[in-house]
């Protein structure tokens, strides 16, 4: 899936494509956009031996300039809605083309980088395949709307994953191409498959993992902690074991300075199947983003995982709430609250918005457990509670407490 904005800087919002077996056709696979709360089809491939579609990118040949932009899709394929196109194709919003005569691999990845930031060049489209021999270019190629270029003068046999990432969050650095390849360089000693970071200039590597036959299948970055002092971290999956213990495997994660296991590790039926995506679930105002790994996985440190985990630091979880009470003048009543987080967490109880404090009648205003004794008819009102850890903070559904005339004792949880 990816999102596109046909029309730029124009009045159209940016929406939402898929490609699948989607059920449109029985080509297979198809290209869809999500309009007006349903699927609408615009484009199918054909491939004589069943046609799939690998990667799709947003991609504006001329930036701000009047050419439309264009929604690429690479993947394995002979024609796309009856044009001839082989392996990546482009849509204008009205249809499709091929793009630079086609490619001769497998197994694509796009990303659209800028590789001179805030200077006059337009962002290129960065296409990473298996081999080529059809454009020249072996492994990563440069797409500028006219003409494909290599990129640097390493020799790259096989990307198998990459993306675009500031590194540096608010600092004066640049984003960066991180690229997931076959990498040899002339009077290196082989390394297999290992991460490496474009900036437009030249090549920097990243440390090789444990066993150099592995596979990095996915790659993302995300500032864990979002305002906090920590830095931009970089998340990969696969086949990427951090020591000669098995289970350091499935994912790991870059701090830095050094590669560690994430978590425990994954477990997956196959890693060729696994992916990633920085997800911001509360928006920009909550917690900070998680990162969402999905495919073929079974386990996530020591929790069973069904094809999809999540890995990030959350506010609390509230799995019960305080409920509503009603009670007599002089019993005595606690609310309860049950929450759940990775980090110790606290607790503050509110009456009305304003904060509880302890004293001759309330105990556990900063428990999990509120307790009132003797409660007076002012004692009336809606109650809940922050509950906060080093992330963030969940606030709770308010409950009613209701006064009633003679004396008894009851518990709310």
């Amino acid at each position: 899936m990816t999102m596109h904005d046909a029309d730029g800087s124009g009045p159209a919002r940016p929406e939402l494509f898929a490609a699948g077996s989607l059920g449109f056709s029985s080509t297979g696979c198809e290209i869809a956009v999500w309009r007006q709360d349903s699927w609408e089809p615009i484009g199918a491939v054909y491939h004589p031996n069943n046609g799939w579609i690998d990667a799709m990118a947003s991609f504006d040949p001329d930036g701000e300039g009047p050419e439309q932009a264009a929604l690429a899709v690479a993947g394995k394929f002979t024609e796309i809605n009856g044009q001839p196109a082989i392996n990546i194709a482009q849509w204008d919003g009205i249809g499709w083309s091929s793009v630079g005569g086609g490619l001769n691999g497998n197994f694509y990845k796009l990303a659209v980088f800028d590789e001179d930031g805030d200077g006059p060049d337009p962002a290129r489209l960065f296409v990473g395949f298996q081999p080529l021999t059809s454009v020249g270019i072996t492994g990563l190629g440069r797409w500028d709307g006219k003409s494909w270029s290599a990129v640097g003068s390493i020799s790259i046999e096989e990307v198998s994953a990459m993306t675009v990432a500031d590194l540096d969050g608010a600092g004066p650095e640049a984003e960066s191409l991180l690229v997931a390849a076959w990498f040899r360089e002339e009077g290196v000693p082989y390394q297999g498959n290992r991460l490496a970071k474009w900036n437009g200039k030249f090549w920097s590597f990243f440390p090789s993992f444990y066993i150099p036959y592995g596979r990095i299948m996915s790659i993302v970055a995300m500032d864990e902690d979002g305002d906090g002092p920590e830095p931009v971290k970089i998340y990969v999956s696969g086949d990427v074991r951090t020591s000669d213990n098995y289970s350091d495997n499935g994912a790991a994660v870059w701090d830095g300075s050094a590669w560690r296991t994430l978590g425990g590790g994954m477990r997956s039926m196959a890693w060729s199947f696994t992916d990633s995506i920085v997800y911001d679930e509360d928006g920009p105002s909550g917690n900070p983003p998680s990162v969402i790994f999905g495919g073929a996985i079974t386990s996530a440190g020591d929790l069973t995982a069904t094809g999809i985990a999540r890995w990030g630091r959350l506010a609390p979880t509230i799995h019960q709430h305080p409920t509503s009470r009603t009670v007599d003048r002089g019993a005595s009543v606690q609310f309860y609250v049950q929450a759940g987080s990775g980090d110790a967490v606290s607790y503050q109880w509110r009456k009305n918005g304003r904060p509880f404090r302890d004293d001759a009648r309330v105990t556990g205003s900063c428990t999990d457990t509120l307790r009132l004794s003797q409660v007076k008819l002012y004692d009336a009102g809606s109650y809940d509670v922050v509950v906060t850890n080093s992330c963030g903070t969940t606030e709770s559904l308010q409950a009613q407490l209701t006064i009633r005339g003679a004396a008894s004792i009851i518990q709310a949880e």
